[in-house]
């Protein structure tokens, strides 16, 4: 498959070799994708709904990160800055699972294991569906997921703020996305001259949910003979 992101068309402030990590990976991440996983039970059950996780979130992941750049080349660089901040969300959230399920396995403990896996892959913030199946399906806000991710690298906390400042309604970054103030006017756009600033991000937030890739290869050699052990 052709490289997503084309080295001739980078942004200054991103290099060939960052981006050459990036298509890398996401082709692997491609390549993770299957087309089913069958019903079993006991520790298979278990192993198969982390895949099922995994499987769901790469597929979204992957999705953002094509689709922003869809965007970008239409000229409509916002909703790739949405993507971005989405696929951003996407890393914390994946590295959060990775990180409980070790913490788990790592106590032996089958059925707490099973009940997080499976309640985490169909959590939801739904009244209706949580009177129906239980408040232990209640999804973790994911402001609360982001402010544990943001402590493993401080440029983290940065960039997730300045996208939501440009995709939320109620910021001045919505006025610095589409409008240029000069001294005797302001001059509009669509947002067409911030596709080198959109791109950038993009690039980044796809670098950084990819550096989850390595931890979701951990977790499935891990998990590879789960239903066997004791």
């Amino acid at each position: 498959m052709r490289r997503l992101f084309k080295r001739d068309e980078l942004p200054g402030d991103i290099t060939v070799e960052y981006v050459d990590v990036v298509n890398a990976t996401l082709k692997r991440l491609r390549a993770r994708k299957v087309s089913y996983i069958a019903h079993e039970s006991g520790r298979a059950w278990t192993k198969n709904w982390i895949n099922i996780y995994l499987q769901v979130h790469i597929r979204r992941a992957l999705s953002l990160v094509e689709s922003g750049m869809v965007e970008i080349r239409a000229g409509r660089p916002l909703v790739a800055g949405l993507c971005s901040r989405a696929l951003f969300e996407e890393a914390a959230i994946v590295w959060d699972f990775i990180a409980k399920v070790n913490e788990l396995l790592d106590k032996n403990d089958d059925d707490a294991t099973e009940e997080f896996v499976i309640t985490r892959t169909l959590a939801t913030r739904n009244p209706e569906r949580l009177q129906t199946f239980g408040a232990q399906f209640s999804a973790t806000n994911i402001l609360t997921i982001i402010g544990r991710f943001c402590e493993l690298n401080p440029t983290y906390r940065e960039l997730y703020d300045d996208l939501s400042e440009v995709v939320h309604p109620n910021s001045t970054g919505v006025f610095h996305h589409f409008a240029n103030p000069t001294d005797n006017f302001i001059e509009f756009h669509d947002g067409e001259e911030k596709s080198d600033t959109a791109l950038g991000v993009l690039i980044r937030a796809t670098y950084i949910f990819c550096a989850d890739e390595p931890e979701i290869q951990k977790l499935e050699d891990r998990i590879r003979d789960y239903p066997a052990s004791a």
